[in-house]
């Protein structure tokens, strides 16, 4: 599990860095449609595209190459976007990014070749520097899905109610209504008898933003998800948390026993399910 979360680390890393270098290429975009000048941390083509435009605009006295090239721009800069939203649950979508910037890399050290011929620019170091570091970002990334791709397999048929064990194999739940989620001596992972009531980790902070919420009796159940935390929260308190940047595809779940009551709450790939006694009380469907 430790080599897994560490590798969904680097990964999440990676993806702030894109998103990142996206932003700082956007800005550099409206910065050159605004005559404000630009910076050297930027990828490359869009900003080709906009000076393209902007010197055949001039040139021909025809605004149409310029609206072209502003097109083109945003399109790139909207592909990266794609990339950086989507990989949260595809992760492929960081090889795309890599195989995007490598192109801009490439037609940046093409174009600097004429530059250079021109006269040494310090920018043009700072401009290599930035390449350099995105590219190393994204193969990190890149790096990082393909090792969480060769971890053991785990079954990906899970349904809400079932649980898995360390192998990935699926463990149905009892047919009994107070019952915990609990390690085994052989370090699997298997629903226990739940002898006592929960005990609360800590009041809720109020910080995170909530994926799923009920109401049972005069219980507030609430998944709350914040940056590296998980938390369920019932009345107030955190009863059960999961710590980990990237939520894992196969799912997990929380669980607590509050005054007589098993409360659950369960993640699946896109989706959220709040359970009382086993009993389906709420779900919510995640897109992003």
């Amino acid at each position: 599990m430790q080599i897994r979360e560490e590798l969904e680390k680097k990964f999440q890393s990676a993806r702030g860095n894109m998103i990142m270098m996206t932003a700082l290429s956007a800005i550099n975009i409206v910065l050159a449609l605004t005559s404000a000048g630009s910076f050297s941390f930027s990828a490359f083509m869009p900003l080709a595209a906009i000076g393209f435009g902007q010197g055949a605009a001039e040139e021909t006295g025809d605004n149409v190459l310029l609206y072209a090239g502003i097109v083109i721009a945003v399109l790139i800069i909207a592909f990266y976007l794609v990339c950086w939203l989507v990989s949260k649950k595809t992760q492929g979508m960081m090889l795309a990014a890599l195989i995007a910037f490598s192109l801009d890399t490439a037609v940046f050290l093409l174009f600097s070749g004429f530059f250079l011929l021109e006269g040494f620019d310090f920018g043009f170091l700072l401009d290599v520097v930035f390449h350099i570091w995105a590219l190393a970002c994204l193969i990190s990334g890149v790096s990082a899905w393909a090792k969480l791709k060769k971890l053991p397999p785990v079954d990906e048929s899970y349904v809400p109610g079932v649980v898995y064990d360390a192998s990935g194999s699926l463990i149905p739940p009892p047919a009994e209504e107070s019952m915990q989620y609990q390690p085994t001596a052989e370090g699997t992972l298997a629903y226990q008898p739940e002898a006592q009531e929960t005990p609360a980790l800590r009041p809720w902070s109020g910080k995170g933003r909530t994926l799923v919420s009920a109401t049972y009796n005069t219980m507030e159940i609430a998944t709350v998800r914040s940056t590296g935390l998980t938390e369920l929260v019932i009345n107030g308190q955190v009863y059960a948390e999961r710590k980990g940047i990237m939520e894992p595809t196969f799912g997990y779940f929380l669980m607590a026993n509050v005054e007589g009551v098993n409360i659950r709450t369960e993640y699946v790939p896109n989706s959220v399910y709040i359970y009382v006694n086993n009993q389906q009380v709420a779900k919510k469907l995640r897109l992003i």
